[in-house]
């Protein structure tokens, strides 16, 4: 597959999904970002204030809010959908919740069109991924997830607050 026009999508516009926009635009990583949500109001809002802070980088991203039909020729699609952990849950905690959300995600791209690769960032994250490969029946290599790399990092930011040092410089 070649990617030629550099095209994302991004399930779920909460505070994730705006994250990894940001990051994609910053990047230079992507030429078009389509925000699909449950809410799509959220979704446009989303769009305009990425389309608005994109105004004073040196790049161009075209960012708006779409639907599962802008995904047939997008080449990545990153799903960031699901509730944030509350309280003193953990992510394996909200599994139940995320599946409910990801049940509909699921069904949308198969009648999509879209037969790109997907990035899940949705917790938790190799669970999330296997469930999401098992459902759409798409090869491993075509479904992939953050696996462990989060879960690394707020280790290392916790045993760095224990002890008093830089999260650097814990490994």
């Amino acid at each position: 597959m070649s990617i030629s026009n550099r095209k994302v999508v991004i399930v779920g516009a909460g505070h994730v999904g705006s994250h990894v926009g940001y990051a994609l635009i910053s990047q230079s990583l992507a030429d078009e970002i389509v925000y699909i949500d449950s809410d799509h109001a959220k979704a446009v809002a989303q769009a305009f204030d990425l389309t608005d802070a994109t105004n004073y980088l040196p790049v161009r991203t075209k960012v708006t809010a779409g639907d599962y039909s802008d995904a047939k020729d997008a080449q990545i699609m990153i799903i960031s959908a699901g509730p944030l952990p509350t309280g003193n849950q953990t992510r394996m905690d909200t599994l139940r919740q995320t599946i409910e959300v990801l049940k509909d995600v699921t069904a949308k791209i198969k009648t999509s069109g879209f037969s790109g690769i997907i990035l899940s960032i949705s917790n938790p994250a190799d669970v999330i991924a296997h469930y999401i490969q098992h459902v759409l029946d798409w090869p491993p290599e075509k479904v992939f997830s953050t696996s462990t790399t989060l879960d690394s990092a707020r280790l290392r930011r916790a045993i760095a607050q224990a002890v008093g040092v830089d999260q650097k410089s814990v490994y």
